[in-house]
């Protein structure tokens, strides 16, 4: 790849008079300048070109409405021009490209996710998926940089698989000839799908060299940065690093991960329904849905916050409001549709259970996460039905996938009686049998137990937690101190621990300082 000019260097040749100069070299190196370059810095060098400049180069085209150079109806009259401009006469392969990816991500950036995917999917002339694959003399850069754009906007879109498949084709193809600063951009974007996909190990692989990579310059564009710090707090709730997560939930709300705040919303909720924090769960919800653009559109962002609705509402015992968030027979992604099935779990149809998760199966490309919790699904409603070699054969299936993709705590999102059918048959290998607590909080025997909590040692047991001194317990829980030291004695001898401190670090739930507040975004 060729030697990039600064920013400033081009500036320096507009300021000159050499604009053309300074056009031919943004347009051979736009790409590199994207990755190594915040939005605000390429936005001061365009708003010095002629807008007739802009208009004609693909490139400029591009960058100007993707920098939030060019906004509103302005967007999209270049949007226009550059369709116009395809469809007058034959153009090269990197210009149609561009077209299409323009189009697709103005629709994208106006909340018209669904027009952004039939962009995608191939429902116009031309932009196909494999047109973002030709076989022509396009820049490796450039197409890896498309297969990046479209996978974003499947993922945004809900199409978790789809978006995984493109971006894992884009940073392939990077590989052999990318920068640093693109392969960590790329690695980051794939490290973070991974994690959403639930390939847990997959999903550290990637990030460990994206963040070596991006150490290399010192200094990585937001973009990357907020990809890589998401897919951490995902694989930090995922494998129950919950006080990792905890401070990372404090440092940032989900309304400053940019376009990528569904994802984050969608991480806070489950770090708040693992520990408890149901209301407050709740409470970032509204939030979100005051945050969120009136013309959003469909797509991720609404999905994850319904599933995220009906599962914190189960938490509570809303069944309810749980059902009112999944819109029953709307299972439009397999976010919904495994939200869908879980509400028909809770509410005892079980039948309807199992013929919802076979039509989302074939109606869904799942990714490992959305299967596992779907098959567990369907198993406990076998359960619950009497046929226990079905639940037998499903629940193989899910520890298969929890086993190859590292997800420990899997079992967090099976319903109990199924968990509790595992660890007496002996299903559960001892590393996931270790994560045996449902979503609710309640213990079920396992290796760290010798038998269940009771409700009230539940309870105890939260408040030790979160270092609530034993006099303090009393009090909450309006019993005697006394009471509570024979309380704590039958759980230390559950947990096979002596103290509160062995119970921290067997646990490895909260620290004694734990402090979480949901912060207040709706006004963002």
């Amino acid at each position: 790849m060729s030697t990039v000019p600064s920013v400033d260097a081009l500036g320096a040749l507009v300021a000159a008079g050499r604009v053309s100069e300074a056009i031919d070299a943004f347009e051979s190196d736009w790409v590199e300048l994207w990755y190594t370059c915040e939005p605000a810095v390429l936005r001061s060098f365009v708003d010095g070109l002629p807008t007739e400049a802009i208009a004609s180069r693909p490139g400029l085209r591009f960058v100007a409405v993707a920098s939030g150079q060019v906004t509103g109806d302005s967007a999209w009259a270049l949007v226009d021009e550059a369709m116009a401009r395809i469809r007058r006469g034959r153009r090269p392969d990197a210009e149609i490209l561009l077209a299409h990816l323009l189009s697709s991500l103005q629709h994208r950036a106006s909340g018209q996710l669904l027009q952004a995917r039939l962009l995608l999917d191939g429902a116009r002339p031309v932009a196909t998926r494999t047109a973002v694959a030709p076989d022509g003399d396009l820049d490796p850069a450039l197409l890896a940089f498309s297969r990046l754009q479209y996978g974003l906007t499947a993922l945004l879109g809900g199409d978790v698989a789809g978006a995984r498949n493109l971006i894992q084709t884009a940073y392939d193809a990077e590989g052999l000839h990318g920068s640093p600063a693109g392969r960590a951009h790329l690695g980051a974007h794939l490290a973070l799908v991974c994690a959403v996909a639930g390939e847990l190990l997959a999903a550290e692989e990637h990030l460990v060299r994206a963040e070596e990579l991006a150490a290399g310059p010192g200094r990585v564009v937001t973009a990357t940065a907020d990809a890589l710090r998401l897919t951490r707090l995902i694989l930090f709730v995922d494998r129950r690093a919950l006080p990792g997560a905890g401070r990372m939930v404090q440092a940032r709300t989900p309304a400053s991960y940019g376009m990528l705040w569904p994802l984050a919303l969608w991480a806070h909720a489950q770090f708040l329904l693992l520990t408890g924090r149901h209301e407050a769960g709740l409470r970032l919800l509204a939030q979100a849905e005051v945050a969120a653009s009136a013309d959003s559109g469909e797509g991720i962002a609404s999905e994850v916050a319904r599933a995220a609705q009906a599962d914190l509402n189960l938490a509570l015992g809303n069944v309810r409001e749980a059902w009112v968030a999944v819109e029953p027979g709307s299972s439009r992604s397999p976010w919904s549709a495994v939200a869908e099935a879980t509400v028909l779990y809770v509410s005892g149809e079980f039948e309807t259970v199992r013929y919802a998760a076979r039509v989302a199966r074939s109606a869904h490309d799942l990714t490992p996460r959305e299967s596992a919790r779907l098959r567990g699904l369907e198993a406990a409603a076998c359960l619950a039905g009497g046929d226990e070699d079905s639940a037998r054969r499903l629940l193989g299936v899910v520890v298969d996938l929890a086993r190859r993709q590292g997800w420990r705590s899997f079992v967090s999102y099976l319903p109990r009686p199924l968990v509790a059918f595992a660890l007496r048959e002996g299903r559960l290998p001892a590393e996931l049998a270790e994560a045996t607590r449902d979503a609710a909080g309640g213990w079920v025997p396992g290796p760290a137990l010798s038998a269940p909590l009771s409700p009230r040692e539940r309870e105890v047991f939260r408040l030790l937690l979160e270092g609530t001194a034993r006099a303090d317990i009393a009090d909450r829980l309006g019993v005697s101190i006394n009471t509570v030291k024979t309380q704590i004695r039958s759980l230390y001898a559950k947990l096979g621990v002596s103290s509160r401190g062995e119970v921290l670090r067997k646990v490895a739930l909260m620290p004694p300082e734990w402090t979480y507040d949901v912060p207040d975004w709706s006004g963002a």
